[in-house]
């Protein structure tokens, strides 16, 4: 399989970011989540104003304590026995939070633009409203 695409945070290609990577790891037979969260993470990078790296390097503080502790222990111990806690449960968990995060960004950024871009002029206020919702 050729070399794996970094994810730069875009929020149309979140998911088919996501399936890539999925269809990576099952090709790959990469079947534990905590090695398929630590693979997927690495390939988050940069983004619009550094937005993915950002959230990347958060998740990446988070999984690091859990990382050191899975692999200086048994790598199949049940992580309720672990005294560090990775940021997800599963890959699917890790891809459905990536996806609310950067397409809900992404939507709150265009309706601030938007918002802020909106004037009312000599419209009626329904007419307005109508152009801020649509």
């Amino acid at each position: 399989m050729k070399e794996l695409d970094d994810f730069e945070g875009s929020p149309d290609e979140v998911r088919a970011w996501c399936q890539r990577m999925t269809l990576f790891f099952q090709s790959n037979d990469i079947s534990k989540e905590w090695e398929r969260i630590e693979i997927a993470l690495g390939k988050i990078k940069g983004g619009k104003d550094n937005w993915a790296q950002c959230w990347a390097d958060t998740q990446i503080r988070k999984f690091l304590p859990f990382q050191k502790e899975w692999k200086e222990t048994d790598r199949d111990l049940d992580i309720l026995t672990m005294t560090n806690k990775p940021p997800f449960k599963t890959w699917e968990n890790m891809a459905d939070e990536m996806a609310q995060f950067f397409i809900s960004t992404e939507t709150q950024t265009h309706v601030i633009d938007k918002l802020i871009k909106l004037k009312q002029g000599n419209r009626l206020l329904e007419d307005y409203w109508s152009e801020f919702i649509t």
